[in-house]
């Protein structure tokens, strides 16, 4: 299928042998300096990314609930439950939490994102890492370094967690976006990591292999026991016999390492013992009985 775009209000010159395009009304240039015949030139404003330059100012006045949900501006548009077209809490259904962020955090997003509305029309499975890392130096560039580091924190984390919570086993953290020497720890109910994952560990560490063995349900490596991948062979050692000084723990800084964290009950016991000594010394709290 071929799709015809017919441009308006541009003005194309040639000076020294070098084509400019720009807007006629604003004067805003397009292209500057091309190099080549003027049906070359016609055919890089049939490339895609120029389209998307001409579009911009059309694409800065469109709603973003105007754009479908498989794009970019249809899911900001759900994630601010239409916050960023002005919309007030309870007009429109979308991400639960999101009037629940305390008004600067949401504030700050709201910038963030009315910031990338030029780019609203781009279709979500078509956004690349290195495109996230793109838009990162730009929104550095441009002062926005906050909402930068939190689009792909995981690519320079020194330390990863993954706390999601799925209703089926999905693979959204990349291994791809681990650094060398990073600590990862998934710990959600279900996998949210790729199988690669073990693929580039130096050391993995699990609090008790006893609830990671086979035949068990869940685990953020749920999948990679039950194919073989991880195993007692290769698990480098559980979290007490580290904390006893029966195995090593970090050996240099470019170790890249993976904690397994399923949760012992005994962590929870002595996190309550030492929330009922602070509550006795402040005298506060209350007795719940149970029959």
């Amino acid at each position: 299928m071929v799709v015809r775009v017919k441009f308006k209000g541009l003005k194309i010159a040639n000076a020294r042998g070098k084509y400019y395009v720009y807007r006629r009304e604003t004067g805003e240039p397009l292209i500057k300096g091309f190099i080549g015949s003027r049906a070359e030139l016609l055919q890089k404003l049939e490339d895609p990314e120029f389209i998307q330059v001409y579009n911009r100012p059309r694409l800065l006045k469109r709603r973003a609930g105007d754009f479908p949900i498989e794009t970019l501006g249809g899911f900001v548009h759900w994630y601010t439950c239409g916050a960023i077209d002005d919309a007030k809490e309870g007009e429109v259904d979308g991400y639960p939490k999101w009037w629940k962020l305390a008004k600067s955090t949401r504030d700050d997003y709201l910038d963030a994102f009315d910031y990338l509305r030029p780019e609203f029309d781009i279709v979500l499975k078509d956004i690349t890492q290195p495109a996230l890392y793109e838009v990162r130096d730009t929104c550095a560039n441009d002062k926005w370094a906050r909402f930068a580091d939190q689009m792909i924190a995981a690519g320079d984390a020194d330390i990863v967690v993954e706390a999601s919570r799925l209703p089926e086993p999905q693979p959204m953290l990349k291994t791809e976006w681990i650094k060398r020497s990073a600590l990862v720890v998934p710990y959600g109910t279900m996998s949210a990591v790729e199988l690669s994952l073990t693929d580039i560990m130096d050391k993995i560490v699990v609090d008790d292999w006893g609830q990671c063995r086979k035949g068990l349900p869940f685990g953020a490596l749920r999948q990679h026991v039950d194919s073989g991948r991880l195993h007692e062979g290769n698990l480098h050692a559980e979290l007490g016999q580290i904390v006893a000084g029966k195995r090593p723990g970090r050996a240099s800084d470019d170790e890249t390492i993976l904690f397994w964290h399923r949760g012992l009950s005994i962590t929870d016991i002595g996190l309550g013992h030492a929330m009922l000594i602070k509550a006795n010394s402040m005298k506060t709290g209350q007795v719940l009985r149970f029959a």
